[in-house]
């Protein structure tokens, strides 16, 4: 009796422990076993592109840097015509700057929710027990399992409840970021024309300085003065047209992201995923391009040699 008893247990413990086991191996898994750490590490070099003020402050002083180039005593004129009011500027600046806070904060959120601070059980997939059983611990092959199987169902449990608010995140909102990325685009054509009217009217004050009398009356001096403040310029714009083109990726990766959430495919969820990670790099030479906008100080420095200057022989 006590060989059939201990018989009947044996195969008691054999069949949950094949039932675990295909709980394990035959449950669909929730997130397709993707990894949501890369929508976290894109919305973060994505933020860091959007809340950048750079472009704003640059485009707020603008007037206040072309005027500062013009020093005490200088005949020609600097500045345009037209243009509103400083004040108006102050102003638009603190609505602006809402705009890049509203979009960094909502990637800021996107990137939270897809990162893997939450706990990960699931490691203990890995984990052993021999060394409990060394001990003298009768463990049972179900029991051993159980352990796995729930470390994985829980992990599992985990991922798919964060890839289910960020899919409920960006159903909920992607026209509306949609618009404000647009609305982003626009702000940043407006900093870029600014600058680039600042440049003109840099250029026509060295122009001006150049005349017979002027500032810079020796030509080659003068001329070389140009060369130096458009290629000055010409950095900042660049920078600038690299975060135009920023913008557009942002607004594209976006809506992909979203699409592929929505569709639950993990094969395409994995490629997109895997897709970020090159666009991420783009992100975050535009952040770094941005460096190139100039501090606050006179973008023109005009040479006044004390003696005059002739080009060189060739």
């Amino acid at each position: 009796m006590l060989v059939l008893s201990t018989l009947g247990l044996r195969m008691r413990q054999a069949r949950s422990f094949l039932c675990l086991a295909s709980i394990l191996v035959l449950l669909p898994p929730l997130t397709g076993c993707v990894n949501l750490q890369a929508i976290s590490d894109y919305s973060a070099s994505a933020g860091a592109v959007l809340g950048n003020k750079a472009p704003l402050v640059r485009w707020h002083e603008s007037e206040t840097r072309l005027l500062a180039q013009r020093l005490e005593g200088d005949q020609c004129s600097i500045g345009r015509s037209g243009r509103p009011a400083q004040a108006d500027y102050d102003a638009a600046f603190t609505q602006a700057a809402v705009v890049h806070d509203t979009l960094s904060q909502y990637f800021g959120a996107l990137g939270e929710l897809a990162s893997n601070h939450s706990p990960k059980p699931a490691q203990t997939l890995d984990s052993s027990l021999d060394n409990v059983k060394h001990l003298g611990v009768n463990i049972s092959p179900a029991e051993e399992a159980a352990l796995h199987s729930v470390g994985a169902l829980l992990g599992r449990a985990l991922e798919g409840y964060r890839q289910e608010k960020i899919r409920d995140l960006m159903e909920q909102t992607h026209a509306d970021v949609d618009r404000l990325i647009v609305l982003l685009q626009k702000l940043g054509a407006l900093y870029r024309d600014e600058v680039n009217g600042e440049r003109i009217q840099a250029v026509q004050f060295l122009r001006c300085s150049m005349a017979p009398g002027g500032e810079l009356s020796d030509k080659f001096w003068g001329r070389r003065e140009i060369l130096r403040v458009q290629r000055s310029y010409q950095s900042e714009l660049s920078s600038l047209d690299t975060y135009a083109a920023s913008l557009v990726k942002i607004r594209q990766d976006h809506e992909v992201i979203r699409q592929a959430l929505a569709m639950d495919d993990p094969r395409r969820l994995k490629d997109t995923l895997h897709a970020l990670a090159e666009t991420r790099k783009e992100l975050d030479a535009a952040s770094s391009a941005l460096h190139a906008l100039r501090p606050a100080t006179p973008a023109i420095t005009p040479l006044t040699p004390q003696t005059p200057q002739t080009p060189p022989t060739p």
